[in-house]
């Protein structure tokens, strides 16, 4: 087992090797990618369930994809912090548990005030997703043994059905703040609705946000309490649809599109129905695989699973590309600085990207 952790770890360094120490490895990462695939350090394969991967260790579900993950047990075990970011006060009454949730996260708004939707290259993570994507779906429990579909909170909140173990009841939640007693519906948008034309036109940025501010995130579900299965699951860290992307990717670089559509469809297929998936098969339209639909493809697969920022320094898009409030910055903003704590503890140290 260790040494697939390491094969699959080498997958990632090879695949940003180019960016990082100006050598392209992009064969390296293709060769360890199809031995993987291969079986040669174990047998995975993709999870025939779009859910599958995110409710490992539920019921002693184990998924076929998941090389590397981290296990959660309530009391024991807690990436609170993940949870409580993303998840309103009120959120224990929908969502059956006794976290409070800070309230202050949600994806990047695909709407502005108006409700169009943005133009940019980037952000518009929601609307990202086609329609007819299963992951599109509100977040809804479906049964008492915490399968669920659905990766996102959105519009009008409703209380758990504790009579049935899950789903919702017609019993809407209020909010506690700007809308406080009012109906609390998570909007795809950032601004001060509740302050008429005045809370407009201070715009749309980080700042302006309200208590309803975006859809929330669910793809690590919060299932439920009463029937002990919160924090019951496991949060993976490697799974096998990111080799299977990187050996695309790698295919796609050298000109080998239509393999690359092969590999991509191969874990894409889970999330439409087969009516659907003749529109948005990449086999079967091959215009529809570009560069810009590549870097979305690798936001809407790994959304939330901590890798964005680098595919996107990756494809040079991080500092020097516009989305929602946020401008083209100085491009030294693609590396982390040392840390000043550790530049005081070894003089070895030396601080040599300019900014910094």
């Amino acid at each position: 087992m260790g040494i697939l952790y390491v094969a699959s770890f080498l997958v990632r360094l090879y695949l940003n090797s180019e960016k990082w120490i100006g050598e392209a490895r992009y064969d390296d990462c293709a060769k360890i990618a199809q031995e993987i695939i291969d079986g040669k350090y174990g047998q995975y394969s993709i999870d025939a369930s779009y859910t599958g991967p995110f409710r490992a260790g539920i019921n002693d579900y184990v998924s076929p994809e998941n090389i590397y993950q981290f296990e959660l047990k309530r009391n024991y075990i807690e990436p609170s912090w993940l949870y409580n970011m993303w998840m309103h006060y009120q959120s224990r009454y929908s969502l059956d548990n006794d976290f409070g949730g800070w309230n202050g996260g949600n994806i990047a708004p695909s709407r502005d005030l108006q409700g169009n939707l943005y133009s940019h290259k980037l952000g518009m993570t929601f609307e990202k997703f086609p329609t007819g994507d299963f992951r599109k779906k509100p977040f809804t429990v479906t049964s008492p043994e915490g399968d669920y579909e659905g990766f996102f909170l959105m519009g009008q909140q409703y209380h758990f059905d504790y009579e049935n173990g899950y789903g919702y009841t017609n019993e809407i939640i209020t909010g506690t703040e700007e809308y406080n007693g009012k109906p609390l519906i998570f909007v795809d948008q950032v601004g001060r609705f509740s302050e008429g034309e005045t809370g407009l036109a201070k715009g749309s940025t980080l700042i302006n946000g309200e208590e309803n501010t975006g859809y929330r995130l669910m793809k690590f579900p919060w299932l439920p309490q009463s029937k002990n299965l919160f924090f019951a699951n496991a949060i993976p860290e490697v799974r096998l649809a990111e080799i299977y992307y990187s050996l695309a990717e790698c295919k796609y670089r050298k000109g080998d599109k239509e393999t690359a559509a092969k590999l991509l469809d191969l874990v894409r297929k889970r999330y439409y129905t087969s009516e659907d998936w003749i529109k948005f098969s990449y086999e079967l339209n091959p215009s529809l695989l570009t560069d810009d639909e590549l870097i979305d493809e690798w936001g809407r697969e790994f959304l939330g699973e901590r890798r964005r920022r680098i595919d996107l320094v990756r494809w040079g898009l991080f500092s020097n590309t516009s989305w929602w409030d946020k401008s083209p910055d100085q491009t030294n903003q693609d590396i982390f600085p040392i840390p000043y704590r550790a530049l005081n503890a070894n003089p070895l140290l030396n601080q040599t990207t300019p900014g910094f």
